[in-house]
C-alpha cells in the first residue's frame, strides 16, 4: 500500500475508528467511503498526517499539579479524564516554545492585569470549527468572547469530516489520540502514539475527489467482500465521476 504522508489507509482506519464506535464507522459503508476520501486528500497534499510518540513526562511541580487537577475537576466534563490528563501534559511538553499557563496564580494575575496581553492555556472540551474537541490549546485575549483554539485534540473515535472542518477556521493542528487496538494491552503513556493533521501545501488550491480515485483505493483496502460491496455502492451513489464531491469534501 502506498504511504500517504506517513500513514496508509489501514492505519488511518485504526486512528479514525479507534474503539469501533458505529456512529463513526457509519451504515452500509458510508464511513469507509468517507475514510477513502480522507486518504485521497492526504495523497493529494490537501492535508498532512504524521504519527508521533508521547514523550516521557517530567514530574509536575506543585503549582502544575494543582492546575492540572482543578482543570479536570472544575472544567467541562470529558469522556476520558485520565487520557485528557495525559494529553494536557503532552501539550505542555511538546509546545515548550510557547508560554503556556500552568498555574492558577498565573491565570488570575493575567485576569487582573491592566494590559490585555494574550495568554496560552489548555482547556477541556473547547469549541472549534469542527465541533467540540476533547482538549485544546487555546490563545486567550481579553475582550474576545471565546478563545482561539490553536491545537484541537480528539481522543478515541473521531468523525471523518473533522480533519477538513477543523481547518476552516484559525486552528493550526488537529491531533487524534486513538485507543490501543482491541485485544492488545494498554501501553504506558510514553509508548502511545498520536496523529497530527495539518493543512497541506495544496489546501488553498482547488481540489476534488472523483469516483475512479476512490474505487482504486477501495481495491487495496483490507475489507471483507460484503463490506466492500456496500462501500462501492456508497461511492457509486455519492461520488460523481469527474465533478467535485460536495461542500464537505470540496475546496471551492
Amino acid at each position: 500500500m502506498t504511504k500517504k504522508e506517513g500513514i496508509d489507509i489501514n492505519e488511518l482506519e485504526t486512528v479514525m475508528f479507534s474503539g469501533g464506535d458505529s456512529r463513526y464507522i457509519g451504515l452500509l459503508g458510508g464511513g469507509y467511503a468517507a475514510l477513502i476520501i480522507l486518504s485521497t486528500l492526504l495523497e493529494k497534499g490537501v492535508l498532512t498526517c504524521q504519527g508521533r510518540r508521547f514523550p516521557k513526562f517530567p514530574t509536575p511541580d506543585n503549582e502544575e499539579q494543582e492546575y492540572l487537577e482543578n482543570t479536570l475537576r472544575y472544567g467541562r466534563r470529558t469522556h476520558d479524564p485520565e487520557m485528557a490528563r495525559d494529553v494536557i501534559r503532552l501539550i505542555w511538553c511538546s509546545q515548550k516554545h510557547l508560554r503556556i499557563c500552568k498555574s492558577y496564580r498565573e491565570y488570575h494575575q493575567w485576569l487582573q492585569a491592566g494590559k490585555p496581553f494574550p495568554l496560552y492555556r489548555v482547556m477541556v472540551e473547547p469549541w472549534y470549527p469542527a465541533g467540540r474537541a476533547d482538549v485544546g490549546l487555546v490563545f486567550d485575549e481579553k475582550g474576545k468572547e471565546y478563545p482561539q483554539v490553536v491545537i484541537a485534540v480528539e481522543i478515541g473515535d473521531t468523525r471523518i469530516d473533522k480533519p477538513i472542518e477543523a481547518f476552516k477556521g484559525p486552528t493550526d493542528e488537529l491531533w487524534v489520540v486513538p485507543y490501543p487496538e482491541w485485544g492488545k494491552p494498554v501501553r504506558q503513556h510514553h509508548q502511545r502514539k498520536y496523529y497530527m493533521f495539518k493543512r497541506g501545501i495544496n489546501w488553498n488550491k482547488r481540489w476534488k475527489v472523483n469516483r475512479e480515485e476512490a474505487l482504486a483505493i477501495l481495491d487495496n483496502f483490507q475489507l471483507d467482500e460484503n463490506t466492500k460491496m456496500y462501500v462501492k455502492a456508497n461511492i457509486n451513489q455519492n461520488l460523481p465521476e469527474s465533478e467535485a464531491v460536495n461542500k464537505t469534501w470540496t475546496n471551492q
